[in-house]
């Protein structure tokens, strides 16, 4: 049986709504990342990085030295602004409890001027509302590499979406992660800031996978209500290529810095070499 011209042109419009509709409703992510996953940033590529900041891969200087590229995520003088870079690609997307991914390690580098900047790791589902930050600020050295590690705990992150939700959820169904500055009081809209830093060697694990047997790692202090104090870094390792930390000594200072600061501890991390 043959369809008249105005039945077709009906069935048309009927379809090109749906799909129009469908487009405009956020998705849930629908892959699931792969548990030891490591975003490394190889050459000059952004992999899949983007934000408002200024970003760009200078192709040397990252952890491996010389020739390994990094993420620098920048915002330049005279105008502050929000300071920060997330990955919205299909390697960060899904459902990470169903991954097995209970912790983010990374490598954070204050480059440049040395700035006063306290990084959060962020996720969730930005399409859909459900966002958290991290509590505990991640302080990166000035002019070196220090590793950090994020545990996934739902009671170390403060709720930053638009849409009420469960941190539980959350992991269940993201599409991004996102790497900014921001200080206490934690919103939905960061502190801005004039300075920049380098991200670089993202893992996702579960504490084993991936993990170099005997090699650095730096856990995030718990949180606390204590009043804000600035934690040093101890002993921050520089790289040469290949990459061999060398190491100095900072146990003398760190007893003088523990010893005056007893009573203005605070929620921060520190790189533990």
């Amino acid at each position: 049986m043959r369809t008249s011209p105005s039945i077709r042109l009906e069935l048309l419009i009927a379809v090109t709504a749906l799909c129009f509709t469908a487009a405009a409703v956020p998705h849930a992510a629908s892959a699931n990342p792969v548990l030891g996953f490591r975003g490394h940033f190889p050459g000059v590529s952004l992999d899949g990085w983007s934000g408002g900041s200024q970003i760009s891969n200078p192709g040397t200087g990252g952890l491996g030295g010389s020739g390994d590229g990094y993420l620098l995520v920048a915002v330049p003088a005279p105008f502050a602004g929000n300071l920060g870079s997330f990955a919205l690609t299909p390697d960060y997307a899904g459902n990470w409890t169903a991954a097995g991914i209970t912790e983010v390690r990374l490598w954070l580098n204050d480059v440049n001027v040395d700035d006063d900047l306290e990084l959060h790791l962020s996720i969730g589902n930005a399409a859909t509302g459900n966002f958290w930050q991290s509590n505990t600020a991640l302080i990166p050295p000035h002019d070196a590499w220090a590793p950090f590690t994020v545990p996934l705990n739902g009671a170390n992150f403060t709720f930053t979406g638009g849409v009420p939700g469960t941190f539980a959820a959350a992991l269940q169904n993201v599409d991004r992660i996102l790497v900014r500055h921001d200080k206490s009081p934690y919103q939905r809209t960061p502190d801005t800031v004039v300075g920049d830093f380098g991200l670089d060697e993202i893992l996702l694990t579960n504490g084993t996978l991936g993990v170099t047997p005997g090699g650095p790692a730096a856990r995030a202090a718990p949180s606390s209500s204590l009043p804000p104090a600035r934690i040093p870094p101890v002993a921050p390792c520089r790289f040469a290529s290949p990459p061999r930390a060398r190491c100095r000594s900072a146990s003398r200072s760190w007893t003088r810095w523990a010893g005056s600061s007893v009573a203005h501890r605070r929620s921060r991390a520190r790189p533990v070499t």
